[in-house]
């Protein structure tokens, strides 16, 4: 099993950052980003690493530097409010629903969806992911903080600059944070690519609006006599008809969301059970108490995970 340089403890081969000292592990045979060529800086003659000079630790400070701008962009503006407005005034929108209410038969949609629409569980699933990855990036930032300020330290450069062994300690733990930061900022980028400016909910409300206005201008209009009954009554009934439509969808969208809420909170609360399972393991000294621990708070970690999830869900269900 290999071992954190830093510490020497034991680690696994996919771990980022030791769980023991937290410094950052190098990724080896990586297909991404080649290995700190270290060796380079070698003097032929004498097989130690040659001075490199106030150039080269710039380079590195301005390496890293771009890499905080460039992950520091995820900071993903807000989009907005949720669901615009879809009232009117009180009086007139309780026209229009005494209207559509006065139907014999409600709207049943031709096909009812028992799915959330694709396009939608997308959308919400990538803010979910981005919510999560926020965090790391958070983290991955401060250490590009803290490299940064290392560089710019006078005792820093001038160890750096002479002590072969500090050197190439260093240069792993810059190169193994640069890897981990780029492949942050190429998964933000994936992410960001699927989290659509007007997402299908924002439009499915906006239609709903427009539709609502629209029925308010064709009343008005008749009222005061400026449209004919004959088209009056065609385009009152296509209007109520896609509106029903439109509010029917949003119906079902939120049922289905409501679903995801469910399915979230039973996950969560299957977690749960698992920790009392551990409460008798322990207690029959199946596992020892240091076991219990870290299992218990691996799996509370992944509850919490599941409670932001639910946060953001319910974020989308139209409140009426």
């Amino acid at each position: 099993m290999p071992t954190c340089p830093y510490c020497g403890k034991d680690i696994k081969p996919t771990d980022k950052f030791c769980l023991y000292c937290g410094e950052p592990l190098l990724k080896t045979k990586s297909d991404d980003a080649p290995e700190p060529d270290v060796a380079s800086h070698q003097d032929s003659g004498t097989g130690g690493i040659e001075p490199i000079g106030e150039e080269t630790i710039q380079q590195e400070k301005d390496a890293t530097e771009g890499l905080l701008t460039s992950l520091s962009s995820a900071e993903r503006k807000g989009s907005g409010q949720l669901f615009p407005d879809t009232e009117i005034t009180p009086a007139e929108l309780q026209s229009i629903e005494d209207e559509l209410k006065e139907e014999d038969k409600p709207f049943v949609p031709d096909e009812l969806d028992t799915e959330l629409d694709p396009a939608i569980k997308m959308d919400i699933q990538a803010r979910i992911d981005y919510h999560h990855l926020g965090k790391k990036i958070k983290i991955v930032k401060e250490r590009l903080k803290e490299s940064i300020s290392m560089l710019e330290d006078p005792d820093f450069k001038k160890r750096y600059d002479f002590d072969d062994d500090f050197r190439k300690q260093n240069a792993i733990r810059l190169e193994a944070l640069r890897q981990i930061a780029q492949q942050l900022k190429k998964q933000k980028e994936g992410l960001e690519s699927k989290m659509s400016k007007d997402m299908p909910l924002m439009l499915k409300n906006m239609e709903i609006k427009r539709l609502k206005n629209q029925l308010v201008e064709l009343n008005n209009s008749f009222r005061m006599r400026r449209i004919e009954r004959k088209p009056y009554d065609k385009l009152h009934s296509e209007y109520s008809q896609k509106l029903k439509k439109a509010l029917a969808s949003r119906k079902l969208t939120n049922t289905h969301l409501k679903m995801w809420v469910s399915r979230l909170k039973t996950d969560q609360e299957e977690l749960r059970n698992k920790i009392e399972l551990l409460k008798g393991r322990k207690a029959s000294r199946e596992i020892n108490k240091k076991t219990f621990k870290e299992k218990k708070a691996e799996i509370e970690k992944e509850i919490e995970k599941i409670g932001e999830d639910i946060s953001i869900v319910e974020k989308f269900i139209f409140k009426d």
